[in-house]
């Protein structure tokens, strides 16, 4: 056998070598998307529906044939616990995606996010991290928006000192500098106060808005806040009209709702994103009993794996431009009846919006 063809079949078993390499790394094992959830802290009121949604996501990928890997961290509710727990899954479990729910959480994976160029989906109010990193994809509704639409309706509707109370959060900023613009375009006064996430205690910032005349509210806070807020509110008789900043899912609960003097929520403006009645009946037939309020977040978690997978499934996992790119391009309706990302990376979301009347929510439009 002469060098030439020695050397033509050294070259050959390269090539072949590189291809199978290349495959394998394209194909070996499941794509694996690791969840930051609040199962534990002041959020695990949304994680138990969260994980529900996602197992179901899981089952349906698995019944059309293909598999995906989910791991499953407890942050807590905990930015520090939320960042070592990303750091477990990049790590440890070699995840190829991330999902993390809340602000505070978000804000802690979002660096590690960035700095390994893994895709990252976020449930929060906020939109700074998708500005940050072009990695990340925002679930959840825009707050800059939701405090807009709520100060222009009071300012249209009369109210001339309308006052913001904010949980002292990344979303705070957005939701000031929307109501502040507003403010100026109106001819309104804005009074904001901030508050930290163990406040329970809100007496004092209440009587201070009745001293200073605040005639309406755009609170944005979550639901033990906001049941500390509604009871306090009717021990000391303030009695203005509220347009929640923060919508049903997590500032005006079912738990709010039936916690409270209903003297104290009735008015109360809010707002909630429509979720599919198909999906309402599968999540019903896997969890025979499922409480109201899992359905919610329940289709975010859902929403959150089938959008990751279907930007997993047609890339490399060793590509996260590919699926960040795919990601994109991906205008399925999802189970919250919105239309996907778009080039910003922010779920396109359309709010129904409700006042609290009698008991009962009701279509309006603000």
């Amino acid at each position: 056998m002469g060098k030439k063809t020695i050397w033509g079949l050294v070259i050959l078993v390269v090539v072949i070598l590189i291809i199978l390499i290349g495959r394998g790394n394209n194909s070996s094992g499941s794509p694996k998307i690791g969840v930051v959830a609040p199962l534990t802290g002041w959020g695990a009121y949304w994680g138990e529906g969260y994980v529900k949604g996602m197992q179901l996501a899981q089952d349906e990928i698995k019944a059309g044939g293909d598999n995906l890997d989910i791991a499953i961290e407890d942050g807590a509710t905990d930015a520090q616990k939320s960042a070592t727990a990303a750091q477990k899954l990049i790590n440890i479990d070699k995840v190829n995606a991330l999902a993390v729910e809340f602000t505070a959480p978000s804000s802690s994976v979002n660096p590690l996010s960035l700095s390994n160029k893994i895709p990252f989906v976020y449930d929060a109010l906020v939109k700074k991290f998708v500005e940050d990193n072009p990695y990340a994809f925002k679930f959840y509704f825009d707050v800059g928006k939701q405090c807009a639409v709520a100060t222009e309706y009071l300012a249209s509707q009369g109210y001339k000192n309308i006052g913001g109370l904010f949980l002292n959060l990344d979303f705070a900023p957005e939701c000031e500098q929307a109501m502040t613009k507003v403010a100026q375009e109106k001819g309104i006064k804005i009074d904001i106060t901030k508050f930290n996430i163990d406040t329970t205690d809100f007496r004092t910032i209440i009587s201070k808005m009745k001293s200073s005349g605040i005639d309406a509210l755009v609170p944005v806070f979550y639901e033990d806040h906001a049941i500390s807020f509604f009871k306090q509110k009717a021990d000391l008789g303030l009695r203005i009209p509220i347009f929640m900043g923060i919508g049903i899912p997590d500032g005006f609960t079912e738990k709010v709702r039936s916690s409270v003097p209903q003297s104290a929520i009735e008015g109360v403006m809010t707002f909630d994103q429509p979720i599919s009645d198909d999906f309402r009946a599968k999540l019903a037939r896997k969890y025979p009993g499922i409480v109201e309020k899992d359905f919610v977040p329940a289709a975010y978690g859902y929403d959150e794996v089938m959008y990751l997978y279907n930007g997993l499934s047609k890339c490399s996992k060793t590509d996260p431009d590919c699926v960040v790119s795919k990601m994109k391009q991906d205008a399925h309706v999802g189970v919250l009846q919105s239309a996907g990302f778009g080039d910003d990376r922010v779920l396109d979301m359309s709010p129904v919006y409700y006042r609290y009347t009698s008991g009962k929510l009701v279509e309006f439009n603000p």
